[in-house]
């Protein structure tokens, strides 16, 4: 296992979302070390050589990269203190309203708000940022893409992080 990688893409700072049209407020203050968000620590579990490929994964190394979540949830589920919330969105954190996610195939009832803001969140970011089969994308480009995913995100999150994402 390799911590280097999985720390890169640990999340941290402080979010504020407002859902369009509801007034609701997500809130969610991740500067604390032991409250981080720790979707991505499963990738520790993952060979190396997945995480770097410079080209698109296929078959097997599709079906390792899809572990991480449940990975993740195996490395932390032992740790005291640890909100079940938060070992909630690490094995979720790839789910899709629609039920096309992974790892359980959850349909939009089951996904919590925390999850589904969690998952806006995390596609940008990995959008951004750049990875070894691509340069980063733009703000813009990455927020059109989260746009064009109706029916697996939800929409009022996904209009409510518009000032996120395009703050440059």
């Amino acid at each position: 296992m390799d911590i280097k990688d999985t720390a890169r893409d640990l999340k941290t700072g402080t979010k504020e979302v407002v859902r369009e049209g509801d007034g609701h407020t997500f809130k969610d203050d991740l500067g604390n070390a032991g409250d981080r968000i720790k979707d991505d620590i499963g990738k520790a579990g993952v060979p190396l050589a997945i995480l770097e490929k410079p080209s698109p994964l296929v078959g097997e190394e599709v079906a390792a990269m899809r572990q991480h979540p449940v990975l993740g949830f195996e490395a932390l589920r032992a740790v005291r203190g640890l909100d079940p919330d938060m070992l909630d969105m690490v094995v979720h954190h790839h789910e899709y309203l629609d039920g096309s996610g992974y790892p359980d195939a959850l349909r939009a009832p089951a996904i919590p708000d925390l999850v589904r803001l969690l998952t806006i969140s995390d596609i940008f970011a990995a959008l951004i940022e750049s990875r070894p089969y691509r340069p980063p994308m733009s703000r813009q480009d990455a927020y059109r893409i989260l746009r064009s995913m109706d029916g697996k995100l939800e929409t009022s999150l996904v209009k409510a992080f518009r000032d996120v994402a395009l703050v440059a």
